[in-house]
């Protein structure tokens, strides 16, 4: 029995594909503290090189997130000083 990827005409995506459609999921919600599926297919130098990347992307968006936030938090103290 085919998948119904297959069935429409498209070819089953490669486990690795898969996974980055999985980790892009994740993150297009926002910073989550839920681990990342990691990913155990086969390997390559192009995989690894992905993977790498990737993890260097997230890092600079949670180190971007955190300075976001605590800019907002020193706007909203300005304007409305310290909560008491």
């Amino acid at each position: 029995m085919s998948s119904a990827s297959e069935r429409r005409g498209q070819p089953t995506p490669e486990p690795f594909l898969s996974h980055l459609i999985a980790v892009f999921s994740i993150y297009e919600l926002g910073p989550s503290p839920a681990p990342l599926p990691r990913y155990d297919g086969p390997t390559d130098w192009q995989t690894d090189s992905i993977l790498r990347s990737l993890s260097t992307i997230i890092s600079r968006m949670y180190t971007a997130e955190e300075t976001l936030d605590a800019i907002k938090t020193a706007e909203k103290w300005e304007l409305n000083g310290p909560e008491t």
